[in-house]
């Protein structure tokens, strides 16, 4: 158990000495703020707004990992590491829970920028690529519930997926990439995808048009005043877009969901017996 947890500290330790985290880390934070700042401007366009946000937000997060056993390999510090009483599982495991929770800390960023500019922005007019705070906060709800159901899973499998391609083909980053893109936005470009089989929220979307609540976009409609609304009539906007986040997910979602948490294990498991075979074979 120490040789587990002295890994995953050692991977750690090495992603938060790379520059790149630090760039993804600012890109997340202005990527939360310009999502949050677009829903108090609109409130709804917010299922497709965060849906696509999930989308770019977990394939990025998905690049960012799998080359840390191929790092190894390619400096030979896995001869080292592995001719060691540390076991395949240890290593493996190790190396993707470090990755995990360097992913997740990231996409925490995200979320944490989101919920704070929605709680506190009040900018009427702000500078380009901001949204106008014409509404009040949308609430905590929302935002939660999208990175639970469209990045905390879509990132476990990615980071699952990476890493075993990146293993298999030596760090070719080029080739591991191409299932990512796949499965990322095949859902997206392709209308017969598999509803069973999307990672993202696209076949939601499409299934129930949760592009803005119909009540809510026949009051905005009727409305014969310039913007920005009355108190009262952003309030009940804000209520009516709000009720698009309390559906329930239908049973394909969920399968979905279920699906490729599978996958991410079999995955791992897939990784473990190739190093081992490699450790065993040279």
């Amino acid at each position: 158990m120490a040789a587990f947890f002295l890994i995953i500290r050692t991977e750690l330790v090495l992603f938060l000495r790379s520059r790149g985290v630090w760039i993804a880390g600012l890109f997340l934070l202005l990527f939360g703020v310009w999502t949050a700042t677009t829903i108090r401007e609109s409130p709804l366009v917010a299922w497709n707004t965060l849906g696509a946000a999930a989308l770019l937000l977990s394939l990025l997060l998905s690049f960012l990992t799998g080359d840390q056993i191929s790092h190894d390999y390619g400096r030979h510090i896995d001869g080292v590491l592995l001719s060691t009483p540390i076991s395949t599982l240890t290593y493996v495991w190790g190396k993707f829970l470090a990755a995990v929770i360097s992913l997740m800390g990231l996409a925490a960023l995200y979320l944490v920028a989101q919920l704070l500019v929605n709680q506190f922005d009040t900018w009427r007019d702000p500078p380009f690529l901001l949204g106008h705070s014409h509404y009040p906060s949308f609430g905590l709800w929302p935002f939660l519930l999208i990175w639970l159901v469209a990045i905390l899973i879509p990132v476990l499998f990615g980071a699952a997926l990476t890493l075993l391609g990146t293993t298999l083909l030596h760090g070719q980053r080029i080739l591991s990439s191409v299932p990512l893109l796949l499965l990322w936005l095949g859902p997206v470009a392709l209308q017969h995808w598999p509803t069973w089989l999307d990672l993202t929220v696209a076949s939601l979307s499409r299934h129930f048009s949760f592009d803005g609540n119909t009540a809510a976009t026949r009051l905005v409609a009727s409305w014969k005043t310039a913007l920005p609304p009355t108190n009262t009539l952003a309030e009940r906007v804000v209520q009516l877009a709000q009720s698009d986040f309390s559906r329930p997910f239908p049973a394909f979602f969920l399968e979905s969901r279920l699906i490729y948490a599978g996958m991410a294990l079999l995955l791992i498991i897939g990784t473990t017996c190739n190093v081992y075979r490699h450790r065993c074979h040279g």
